[in-house]
């Protein structure tokens, strides 16, 4: 089996994004984050990392899928993150799953990661066939703003919240940021290897142009970043959906209620600019930030695990 087209991305050579971004979208069905996710293996080319993006037909030159891997957020050229898509029967997702294997151990890569929401129709067994093990599962809630009542809440004094509209414009306050996001992809439980992560990369994500930069909160004490939740707007299918992409407290500034206040400060802008629900991913083992949800009228709509091959 070989790929329709290719496109290989690389620190040098961004020129094929365009092309890429033309054949996701030309999919059947289109892909809903096509411009995002092409805008971020751009991104992650510019600082060092790499991608390989395949297209496969069968035999009688259908479409039947495609598979984006690329270096995770340590840039380690060791470790590659996988997506698949159109891998709607389990025959044509062994087939992606086998492509992406081979190809690993040819390049002698360490260990490669893949995440499957439960609305792919690929099952754990699908994926546990190909030697990979699960080793975190997330819940996709969605939370209907008709149900949420805003609630003032002031912070302590010697803490200030700002929107990310002003973060971004100050320079002290971007780097701590950086700092912050560097700290916290350490020790919350992700499956990718994390490192040195580039600023670039960084501001990047913060700049994207789905963030919501007034829905978005960063707690300072004293110019220094000690808390964040990023927001932003996605196409899903339910529509253009306010979502909350991260959400981190510094260690040492835990069980301040910190994290509640950022939430509760996130979901009242969010509702004040006609969003109809917020979509959260949280980790199955953070039952504080589960029972919040619940209580905010969050319901469940979409499972996603992780997984992880050793090579």
């Amino acid at each position: 089996m070989t790929p329709q087209a290719a496109h290989i991305f690389s620190a040098k050579d961004t020129s094929s994004a365009g092309e890429f971004l033309r054949d996701l979208r030309n999919t059947t069905p289109p892909t809903d984050d096509a411009a995002y996710f092409a805008r971020r293996i751009v991104r992650s080319a510019l600082v060092g990392s790499s991608s390989q993006h395949y297209f496969f037909s069968d035999e009688d030159g259908r479409f039947f899928g495609y598979l984006i891997s690329m270096t995770p957020l340590a840039m380690n050229a060791k470790s590659q993150y996988l997506r698949f898509y159109g891998s709607t029967d389990s025959d044509n997702f062994n087939r992606l799953a086998e492509h992406a294997t081979t190809k690993a151990r040819v390049m002698e890569l360490d260990e490669l990661f893949i995440e499957l929401a439960d609305s792919d129709r690929i099952t754990s067994e699908d994926i546990e066939r190909h030697g990979f093990c699960k080793c975190l599962s997330e819940q996709f809630i969605s939370i209907p703003m008709n149900l949420y009542e805003s609630v003032g809440r002031s912070l302590r004094s010697d803490l200030v919240a700002v929107d990310f509209q002003e973060a971004l414009v100050r320079p002290a306050l971007v780097e701590s940021l950086c700092g912050l996001y560097r700290s916290g992809f350490k020790d919350v439980p992700v499956c990718l290897p994390t490192g040195d992560i580039s600023s670039s990369f960084i501001i990047g994500e913060f700049s994207d142009p789905d963030m919501l930069p007034l829905c978005s909160f960063v707690v300072t004490a004293d110019d220094d970043a000690i808390a964040f939740i990023q927001v932003v707007d996605r196409e899903t299918v339910k529509g253009r959906t306010a979502t909350v992409e991260l959400a981190i407290v510094k260690g040492g500034w835990r069980d301040l209620r910190i994290g509640r206040y950022l939430i509760e400060a996130a979901l009242s802008a969010i509702k004040e600019r006609g969003y109809r629900d917020v979509l959260m991913l949280v980790d199955d083992s953070n039952q504080p930030m589960l029972r919040m949800c619940a209580g905010f009228g969050g319901r469940v709509v979409d499972r996603l695990s992780s997984y992880k091959l050793s090579i």
